[in-house]
């Protein structure tokens, strides 16, 4: 058995229990990391007078891969897991996961993200959530995925939390493949009171976005993950380029991740297409993907090609022309809009080279 050398901590305690645990205290402090107000305020949950168990749930989880970091992030986001046998209580859920198919690096990330599963009860909680999921996304690969996107789903009751949820969006007419997918990609969405999840979808209703069409689940999840206050300022910063409310709520309806994406990033790109390519706010907000690219790495190295050309006459200005160039692969785009023109414009790919931080190897290959 290893035992360790305890020094006083330095807190100011509130509490008698508090000065009658120290050694909770303590030992959460020099041997897990703790700050000193949270191990003081741990310290009214838990309470052991040696290391002994606590020693014992830290060499489970380092024996059955996890790494020392690792189970000291587990014990700091549920100190109550120190006070558990882990043989008797850990090892049955843990063969159970396994049993699931994640690979090794996917369960030791959704335990130390989700520690709550391993006290959570095999039988009452975790044999019934992930049946539940499986039969729901229709497989296991889906529902292993869906856990490794939230892996507090494992804790939750979700024929309460869930279903109802689900029984909405099937009842407003959304395809139920289109409810699979996106609850594998993005389970937490789908977390949220019931009266929550039915006034965020009346507020899509009459934005007037269609239940049936493959953006309607983005456009639940943006106004699900921000605040009224965010989506007003994110308006306003859109007014300031001359856009009308409809122009924005449509540009919305055809790509919900126009408003999901920073501020800063979606201004930062109209300003480039605006100001330095000459076209109107309100057509960009027609193409509304085009201004999600990342500017360094593809709207400015691109775009500049875009205008080489166009100022020779090799293109027409063409909005879609330039949401094209913008969406191909780099491969692609290298081809048809770079080494396709080298003999009407050979200073395109040195130019390009330079704008763009890799090296461009396939150009000089066949340069």
């Amino acid at each position: 058995m290893i035992y360790f050398a305890f020094f006083p901590y330095s807190v100011e305690s509130t509490s008698n229990n508090a000065k009658r645990d120290s050694f909770t205290v303590s030992y959460l402090i020099n041997r897990c990391g703790f700050t000193p107000k949270k191990a003081l305020s741990a310290s009214k949950y838990i309470n052991f007078k040696t290391p002994n168990r606590a020693e014992s749930v830290l060499s489970f989880l380092k024996n059955h891969g996890f790494s020392e970091t690792q189970a000291l992030k587990i014990v700091r986001r549920d100190p109550t897991i120190l006070t558990y046998n882990p043989e008797k209580s850990f090892l049955p859920k843990l063969e159970f996961l396994k049993s699931l198919g994640f690979p090794g690096e996917h369960l030791t990330h959704i335990l130390c993200v989700a520690p709550s599963a391993l006290r959570s009860s095999l039988e009452r909680r975790l044999l019934p959530t992930i049946g539940f999921l499986e039969n729901l996304l229709l497989s296991r690969e889906s529902m292993r995925v869906a856990v490794r996107r939230y892996p507090n789903i494992l804790s939750m009751d979700l024929k309460a939390h869930l279903e109802p949820n689900v029984q909405l969006l099937k009842e407003m007419g959304v395809p139920e493949h289109k409810i699979v997918y996106f609850l594998t990609n993005q389970p937490l969405t789908f977390m949220m009171y019931r009266d929550k999840f039915r006034k965020i979808l009346e507020e899509l209703k009459e934005l007037g976005i269609d239940p049936t069409r493959k953006n309607f689940l983005v456009a639940f999840h943006a106004l699900a993950c921000m605040s009224k206050l965010t989506w007003e300022k994110k308006m306003e910063g859109y007014r300031k380029w001359g856009l009308a409310e409809n122009e924005i709520f449509e540009a919305f309806s055809r790509n919900p991740w126009f408003m999901i994406a920073s501020q800063e990033k979606v201004l930062s790109a109209m300003d480039f297409f605006v100001n330095k390519m000459g076209f109107e706010s309100s057509a960009i907000l027609k193409k509304p993907m085009v201004v999600l690219y990342s500017l360094e790495k593809r709207i400015i190295p691109r775009g500049l090609v875009y205008q080489t050309l166009l100022a020779k006459g090799l293109i027409r200005k063409d909005l879609n022309l330039l949401a094209k160039m913008l969406k191909v692969s780099e491969a692609q785009f290298v081809e048809k809009f770079v080494e396709h023109y080298k003999k009407e414009a050979p200073e395109l790919i040195e130019m390009y080279r330079k704008l763009l931080i890799p090296t461009i190897t396939h150009i000089e290959a066949r340069a």
